[in-house]
């Protein structure tokens, strides 16, 4: 069993609030957090060939692209779960004047309208998310995406990770005053999911969560069997991973 608190792919929304509000920090993914901003339109401009005119960021966080995308002419829709990050990304939006829309909902059914020639699914989301639920994301998508749209995902590589050596083990950082300490507690490759039990200050049992292990033999096919090609790999070294860059070619 879990710990006090589980997160497993795919996560409801009262249950991110608890995660983001004890391991991690939400505030890292508003449009007001300067560290956030500048990644992102370091992004954009190395991905500027494929950013288009009209926008749907899943998981889209505190709205942080929303800011670093915002320009004439352009539409921008942020979907999130976590009612903390929606929250957030509309306070920001208002304070800041971004022309944004964020709506909270679970990506894998959110109701859309109108077609979208970039779709990004950027920061800590994909781990939230086993291959059937990306697969429903994606599947939901069908017919409000542009023929030629592009779609930006960035990933840990966990399986080169485990390979490397790097997913054993435990990962300590300092934040808020705290020590937290992540250790691996074991891997369901059934579920394809890693267990991982969180402490703050040496509290045992502080939360725990399932992480979805993904890899570019993973991604990659399952995308194709949807009609996305992909057109672009970068290594991202913050997540140990990838940032992959596909193009839907419009046939299943």
């Amino acid at each position: 069993m879990f710990g006090r608190l589980a997160v497993p792919p795919t996560s409801s929304g009262s249950t991110l609030q608890v995660l983001y509000r004890s391991e991690d920090s939400y505030a890292s993914y508003s449009a007001e957090n300067p560290r956030a901003l500048r990644r992102l339109r370091q992004l954009i401009r190395e991905e500027r060939g494929s950013f288009g005119r009209r926008l749907i960021d899943l998981c889209c966080g505190g709205g942080a692209l929303a800011r670093a995308y915002a320009g004439p002419g352009r539409t921008y829709l942020g979907v999130d779960a976590n009612p903390d990050m929606i929250r957030q990304a509309r306070l920001s939006a208002r304070k800041l004047g971004i022309p944004a829309t964020f709506r909270l909902s679970d990506i894998r059914r959110v109701k859309l309208h109108g077609r979208y020639d970039t779709i990004t699914l950027l920061g800590n989301a994909l781990p939230h998310l086993a291959s059937r639920d990306l697969l429903s994301a994606v599947r939901n998508l069908e017919g409000h995406v542009a023929k030629d749209a592009r779609l930006i995902i960035d990933y840990r590589d966990t399986v080169q990770q485990f390979f490397d050596g790097q997913g054993h083990g435990s990962f300590t950082q300092r934040r808020d005053g705290h020590r937290w300490v992540s250790t691996t507690q074991g891997v369901d490759l059934r579920a394809g999911v890693i267990r991982v039990e969180i402490r703050r200050d040496g509290r045992r049992n502080f939360a725990s969560h399932g992480q979805a292990i993904w890899s570019p033999f993973i991604l990659e096919p399952l995308l194709l069997t949807q009609g996305w090609t992909l057109v672009r790999r970068k290594p991202d070294r913050r997540w140990h991973g990838w940032r992959d860059t596909y193009r839907f070619n419009g046939s299943r």
